[in-house]
């Protein structure tokens, strides 16, 4: 009986280390598989801000959770807008004192955000970023035709479908994984 039972034991534990290695190995293959391309990250990236598209700076709820949904979302601190009369703008206060990046660092992403704001809201005409950092605060400016003329397209021309903005983001490099 004793015997039978170490039997039964042994091939237990054979078998549990088989359903082990075969979920590692599982793990493993859909780790490397395509659904985590670049190309898929921005379709999901696109997606979510997509949703956030609107003809108006005026429309505060859409302006505010597009900003929320950007790189630097979390360490946004007020939003003000400029809705009376053109130019029409968004101006941003971030609070960057506990993060250790540089303003090398942090101009090409704010930079990406502005190309994505200008796109997603029809008559933004421009936008201040304002961020406080540990040694001395820094404004950042842009307009619609600064912008405009970097890139060449209009901007809205990206907005028009879902796919349009996906190539834009492709081009911006977009991946909205930040490790800050």
């Amino acid at each position: 009986m004793t015997g039978l039972f170490t039997i039964n034991l042994r091939m237990k534990r054979i078998t549990g280390l088989i359903a082990f290695l075969g979920l590692c190995i599982g793990l493993l293959i859909y780790g490397l598989s395509d659904n985590d391309s670049p190309s898929s990250s921005v379709s999901y990236i696109a997606k979510s801000l997509w949703q956030y598209k609107t003809t108006y700076v005026g429309n505060n709820s859409k302006v505010v959770n597009l900003l929320s949904h950007l790189p630097f979302g979390d360490l946004r601190r007020e939003v003000s807008l400029q809705t009376q009369q053109s130019p029409y703008g968004v101006t941003v206060q971030y609070d960057f004192s506990k993060l250790a990046m540089e303003k090398t660092q942090i101009e090409p992403i704010l930079y990406n955000n502005a190309i994505t704001i200008f796109a997603l809201i029809g008559n933004a005409d421009q936008l201040t970023f304002k961020v406080q950092r540990t040694d001395t605060p820094s404004e950042y400016r842009y307009t619609r035709a600064d912008i405009q003329q970097a890139l060449n397209k209009d901007l809205r021309d990206y907005t028009k479908d879902l796919s349009s903005f996906e190539n834009l983001l492709e081009q911006l490099n977009y991946t909205g994984n930040l490790s800050y």
